[in-house]
């Protein structure tokens, strides 16, 4: 028995001198868990994290508010960890009052648009929303870069007795528009001139036979194109200057909500106010048990006086 006795107290001896010697854990993961180690018991923080169902919370992340608290007032003894506990769950509710804020203002917000919209659809007067002016540039933006081909084949001497399938371009266009543009309101040719009858051997015959050539009838088909671009580029820059009003008139509208409503701001003041007495109440207790314990006079605590009544 008594060789047992001896071994057992040298084996006590060398447990403790490979204790000294221990360097803790050296891992990250090992020195992320010895980290939690500090909190010993955390009973306001099991009750405080939403853990599961709809807008669960990340335990994890209050432990780090807890933890960091803990590091910066290092509390000793249960009665000193409680106030500093209760501290990070005053932060934590803090929180909470911020995101029911901002959920508050994102129920407004997001049904703006969507109500301004068909408000205006119901009053027969729905604004052009963004794809609708995207739309409307690209078609003309699309119109701009035809005719500039047009131009390009016209001024290359374009057969003008034909049709040319398969290109972006219409002799029929050309000489029906021209036609009821010179001779629809021209008592002389109103009777005999009905464009949606001709064929395009025809309206050219016709053409031809008031003298026009086919050099002239090019370049005036290539001004035509020329005024379209040209009314085309100004209903693109219209469009964005509309846009611009359209996306000012909204975005006053947004403004104008993003504000909570008197009686949700009166409620979340309420609740912030009531969540800061009770975390300067706590670190006043904290402040005090630690200056008691090193045996210093404990500081009076900060009167606060905060009101939400208007």
């Amino acid at each position: 028995m008594e060789k047992q006795s001896v071994a057992s107290l040298a084996k006590v001896e060398s447990n403790r001198a490979n204790a000294l010697k221990s360097t803790g854990p050296r891992t990250v993961d090992g020195k992320n868990t010895a980290r939690w180690n500090a909190l010993k018991h955390g009973l306001l923080s099991k009750a405080v994290v939403l853990r599961e169902g709809e807008g669960k919370e990340d335990e994890k992340e209050f432990k780090e508010l807890l933890l960091s608290l803990q590091e910066t007032y290092s509390p000793e003894g249960t009665m000193e960890e409680i106030p500093v506990e209760r501290i990070a769950v005053g932060y934590w509710r803090l929180r909470r009052a911020i995101r029911f804020e901002t959920g508050m203002l994102r129920e407004d917000l997001d049904c703006i648009s969507f109500d301004y919209y068909n408000e205006a659809d119901y009053r027969g007067t729905k604004p052009k929303q963004r794809k609708d002016f995207e739309a409307a540039r690209r078609k003309d933006r699309q119109t701009i870069r035809e005719n500039k081909y047009c131009i390009k084949l016209l001024a290359a001497g374009l057969d003008l007795s034909v049709t040319h399938e398969g290109k972006p371009i219409s002799i029929d266009t050309y000489y029906r528009n021209l036609i009821n543009e010179e001779y629809e309101y021209n008592d002389a040719y109103f009777e005999e001139v009905d464009t949606d009858e001709m064929t395009l051997d025809q309206m050219r015959e016709f053409l031809i036979n008031d003298g026009w050539t086919d050099d002239e009838l090019r370049n005036n088909f290539i001004q035509r194109d020329v005024r379209e671009i040209e009314l085309c580029k100004k209903r693109i820059k219209d469009l964005f200057a509309e846009e611009k009003a359209e996306t000012f008139k909204l975005s006053r509208l947004l403004y104008t909500k993003a504000v909570l409503k008197e009686e949700d701001l009166n409620r979340l003041l309420r609740y912030e106010t009531a969540i800061d007495k009770q975390i300067y109440k706590a670190l006043h207790e904290l402040l005090r048990l630690q200056s008691a314990r090193r045996g210093e006079r404990p500081s009076l605590p900060v009167a606060l006086d905060v009101s939400t009544d208007s």
